[in-house]
């Protein structure tokens, strides 16, 4: 019988060529599929969770058609680069600035 084994991986914006870390390595797809999601959330949007399931001591080892079966693909999240900025006419410390540009423009 195989063992199967289900390794969590969190990308930056989804990519795999930004920053990337381990999560962990879960026997249960639905623990993985939790810890995915938790970790998610917990890092508000800025990381996707990938969770393969990979057969226990069975590697690529030179063999170019072996494929992890993918539970769960990362999800494309908008970079922080194209997120809006703050505006740059307002200081958020002058109340009065704050006050004028929220009256003109929320009424």
């Amino acid at each position: 019988m195989k063992k199967l084994v289900y390794p969590v991986t969190a990308y930056r914006w989804s990519d795999r060529e930004n920053h990337s870390y381990f999560i962990g390595v879960y026997a249960k797809k639905a623990a993985a599929l939790k810890a995915a999601d938790k970790e998610e959330a917990y890092r508000g949007g800025k990381y996707g969770c990938e969770v393969l399931e990979v057969e226990l001591d069975n590697g690529i080892e030179g063999k170019s058609d072996h494929a992890f079966k993918v539970i769960k693909a990362i999800e494309k999240r908008i970079p922080g680069d194209s997120l809006p900025k703050r505006r740059p006419d307002i200081n958020p410390y002058d109340l009065s600035a704050v006050a004028e540009w929220t009256k003109k423009n929320l009424k």
